[in-house]
């Protein structure tokens, strides 16, 4: 292998999907780096080439795996992935040779000094991620920040390592405007489902079986990240539900209330950020450990209505106390200061510290450490949120403000929504940020 220092750098994009489009538009623009896409099919390929004339683009499982390839230490990681949990021991270990091979093919050729991709969601890119951040790249993953319009990016599969950009000057008043937005009903994500659109919602089911019954029967052939439907299937189903569930709303102002929100399912938040994957085994838990004259409120994720109604919560749906709440519940009118509130990762977690509540977070996300909120090792640790100080929410909101300064950018990254803004600016706050993390290897290495 030719030595890393005479090699070419390059940076290397994870493009799947939409991000076919959206990363061959920020590489194209790239010019100083060589520009390396993994693709997962010829339609990928195919946007890429389109908008980047220089693009270098290596195929997931596209070659034959080599008999000597050697197999990455894999120790459970295959488990968190939804489909590779099920697949045999053959199977798994064909796919970690297939990606080894692949990054080992990369590596061969050029020093990767730039890896970007979406939030760890499966192996392929866990993989990608601990194999390129080994071999000293910086690594980016975008997220999404509290207040809508602004993302950030990190290194870790996580949120606990997130990437300085220094492009943000103004959080303190975008914090103070999203906080206001918020208590007059509005600044509310994108991906919220409106409960009340009917018409939306058999739309939304109509498309969402379909989108499964395409991957069940015409991607057979695909890689195995590009066929599975499970993941539809599920959403599909959880909007049925919705359509005859039923909801608490009537809660007696003199119980205590343990909130714990629900996330979307799946989401990478369950797989790779947090210990505690299934969400309705926390609820679970936190029924085991409820004392008396306490409620347990489960919330449903806006973004999937019905998702409480799903044979896996049925359950919790006989206890007396256990109350179940659409997605669009006003959440404010649950935060009092007798209220407790548990979340893997939620942004309902910021309002709840702002309002005074006891907070604990249970995953990996990028404000665990802000004030107000206390990092928890297991669900029942939520007894030790009755001693924790309340009242931090000037703090809470200098701290976030200080984070959108230092890590936060303008932009978008959704299907058919996408915007990064200023992409020269972006690049350049990557390269600066990359050549700081090289030099302070290198001094680290001459001590």
């Amino acid at each position: 292998m030719a030595n890393q220092s005479q090699l070419p750098l390059a940076a290397v994009f994870f493009a799947r999907d939409f991000l076919a489009d959206e990363f061959a538009k920020l590489g194209a623009q790239w010019g100083s780096v060589a520009r390396i896409y993994i693709v997962a099919n010829e339609a990928e390929r195919a946007k890429i080439a389109e908008k980047d004339d220089k693009a270098i683009i290596f195929t997931l499982f596209g070659q034959e795996i080599h008999p000597d390839t050697q197999i990455p230490p894999l120790e459970t990681a295959f488990n968190n992935e939804r489909h590779l949990r099920f697949m045999n021991d053959a199977q798994i270990r064909q796919i970690a040779a297939s990606v080894r091979q692949l990054c080992d093919a990369i590596s061969a050729q050029y020093r990767v000094a730039y890896y970007l991709d979406e939030p760890v969601s499966g192996y392929p890119n866990w993989e990608f991620n601990r194999h390129f951040r080994a071999a000293g790249a910086l690594c980016l993953q975008f997220q999404a920040s509290w207040v809508p319009g602004l993302l950030f990016f990190t290194s870790d599969p996580a949120q606990d390592d997130p990437v300085p950009l220094g492009l943000i000057s103004d959080g303190q008043s975008r914090v103070a405007a999203h906080v206001a937005a918020r208590k007059a009903g509005a600044g509310r994500p994108n991906y919220v489902i409106g409960y009340h659109k009917l018409h939306k919602r058999l739309a939304d089911i109509a498309t969402t079986y379909a989108k499964a019954a395409y991957r069940l029967f015409f991607r057979r052939s695909a890689p195995y990240i590009d066929r599975d439907p499970s993941a539809h299937f599920l959403h599909a189903k959880a909007l049925l539900k919705s359509l005859t569930g039923r909801y608490h709303w009537k809660i007696d102002p003199q119980d205590r209330l343990l909130i714990f929100p629900l996330h979307y399912e799946p989401e990478a938040v369950l797989d790779y950020f947090c210990a505690f994957r299934r969400q309705h085994e926390i609820a679970e838990q936190l029924l085991d450990s409820l004392p008396l004259g306490w409620k347990l409120v489960l919330k449903e994720h806006p973004s999937q209505p019905g998702a409480l109604h799903l044979s896996k919560w049925h359950s919790l749906r006989q206890s007396k106390r256990v109350l179940f709440l659409r997605g669009d519940f006003p959440g404010a009118s649950l935060l009092k200061p007798s209220s407790i509130v548990l979340t893997i990762g939620s942004t309902f977690g910021l309002e709840s510290a702002l309002a005074g509540c006891p907070t604990g977070i249970l995953g990996g996300v990028h404000f665990a450490d802000a004030p107000g909120l206390t990092r928890l090792n297991k669900p029942a640790d939520w007894h030790n949120l009755h001693s924790s100080p309340h009242e931090h929410g000037n703090e809470l909101l200098k701290w976030y403000g200080d984070f959108l300064d230092r890590y936060c950018f303008a932009g978008n990254i959704m299907r058919g929504k996408t915007d990064l803004g200023d992409k020269a600016a972006l690049i350049a706050a990557f390269e600066r940020q990359y050549h700081a993390m090289a030099m302070e290897s290198a001094e680290s290495s001459m001590a």
